[in-house]
Formats: C-alpha cells, structure tokens, sequence
C-alpha cells in the first residue's frame, strides 16, 4: 500500500495548512515539478497524495485503509527465517523478535539468535565519528567556541570554512525559529566570503518538509558576503537534508555527512 503520508514528508496528525505547505515544498523549493526538471511520476504520486490528504473525506478513508493494513502487516504477522549460528539450525520466527526484550532461541540448541545484532551508536558516539572524520579533512576545533553550539570547527585549508554543530531530540516547525535565530547571529558577527555551515543532530525531524520551507523563508532574508549551509540531519531515519543561504557551492566534507554520521563498522562495537 502506498503511504502517502510518507511522500508528503508529513506526520499522520498534519492538518491541511501543513499538507499544503509540504506539497508546495516539493513541488517548487525542492524542485519535484516536471516544469523545474522534476520527474513526471514522482510529481504524479505527490499530487495524488495531496489530493487524498488534502481532502477531509478522502483522508478519513486512507486512514482507515491505512489503519487496516498496518494491523495487517504488523511485525507479530510476518515470519521470517533465521539460522542460529552456534547448529545452523533454521528458525521460523515473528519478525521484530530482535527488537523485544527476550528475543527468540533456537528450537534445537536453545542459543539465542540475534545475540549478534549490534547496538545503535548513541549520539556521542555519532558526534565523535563525525569529528574524527572531520579532523582527518584538516578541521580543527575553534580556540574559542560558542557556547549554543556543542562543537565547532574551521578548515586549515584554502579560505576559512566553520562548521557549527548542534544536538537536539526533536526538530519541529516549534522549534527551528530558535535555531535559525542564532544562525543569524553568527553570520551577522562573519565579514570575509567564506562558507558557515550549521548541522543539526535531531534524534527526530518532525515535518521536514515544513522545516526546510521555514529554513530557506528566514534564512533566505540574509545577505552580504557569507553564505551558509543548515544541515539538519534526522538521525532515526538516517536522513540528511541540505538548506542552502545564498550557497553557490559546498564543501565536500558537507556532502559526505551521511557517511561520516551512519556508516558504522561492526568492530566499533
């Protein structure tokens, strides 16, 4: 079943002010219109999902739809299998075992079957790979950092590029206003050409496609010779999303983010 809700980038408790603010978002702001180059059925799924959203009735009948088919298909319905790995055994279990207290045991040799899994990394544990990945690029730590910020870096390299980080629970359109406020702040104190670029580590990104909208309005009013780059990466869906300030280009330390961040090896842990 398509989700709709998925497409729009909203949360099944979006009312229609921010449907329609998601659906303008990807249609013009991220370009999803065939007139700005988008793909024709990818914008033919956006509208289909705004019509079904965007409409009380047809919305209701989703959600039910919607409802019906998640209890369907929820993990306590689905099996899978799984070779234990101590008799190589083949197991028939629910899937989402692994992720309850007590996960299931072989049948023949009783060995648990996901004492394998490894853990998720914690956010310090993101924060240090990102900064070690970023150290071995030739960043360095400011001398004198700002305290709103949980860590900040300059390149050594060519012109002076600053990368500001930040660490929240959620990022919600309640929210972002207090960050991009002190984004302005620190590009009103910057005078040479050269790049600031502010990530966010947001456990959660709530509405995304409202908070890159909110991000390009307010962070779109600023001028002068700098320009920046927010980053708000949504760290349950292992997602990144660039909004650029009067941005021509980025470095590429900004664009492998997503490796710096996610790609986590086994002996790490």
């Amino acid at each position: 079943m398509i989700n709709y809700y998925a497409i729009l980038q909203v949360d099944p408790r979006a009312d229609r002010a921010v449907i329609q603010s998601a659906y303008r978002t990807l249609m013009k702001d991220l370009r999803k219109h065939p007139d700005f180059g988008g793909d024709i059925k990818e914008a033919q799924l956006i509208n289909e999902a705004y019509e079904h959203l965007s409409d009380p009735a047809k919305k209701r009948v989703f959600d039910n739809r919607m409802r019906y088919w998640q209890s369907k298909n929820s993990s306590s319905h689905r099996i899978k299998y799984v070779r234990c790995e101590e008799c190589n055994t083949l197991n028939r279990v629910a899937d989402g075992t692994q992720n309850r207290t007590g996960s299931a045991r072989c049948g023949k040799c009783r060995s648990g079957l996901f004492t394998g899994v490894r853990r998720e990394p914690s956010y310090p544990d993101r924060l240090q790979k990102l900064i070690q990945n970023l150290e071995a690029r030739k960043w360095v730590r400011m001398p004198h950092g700002d305290s709103f910020y949980d860590y900040s870096v300059q390149s050594t390299f060519f012109l002076k590029n600053f990368i500001y980080i930040k660490h929240i629970q959620t990022l919600s359109p309640q929210n972002i206003r207090q960050f991009i406020d002190e984004f302005c702040r620190t590009l009103s104190r910057a005078i040479s050409p050269v790049g600031h670029y502010f990530v966010i580590l947001a456990d959660k990104v709530e509405y995304s496609a409202c908070i890159l909208q909110e991000l390009k309005r307010r962070a779109g009013m600023l001028s002068g010779w700098s320009f920046g780059v927010i980053v708000p990466v949504d760290i349950a869906r292992e997602t990144v999303f660039l909004s650029h300030i009067n941005a021509h280009r980025h470095p590429q330390d900004i664009l492998c983010l997503n490796e710096y961040i996610f790609d986590y090896s086994e002996k790490n842990f």
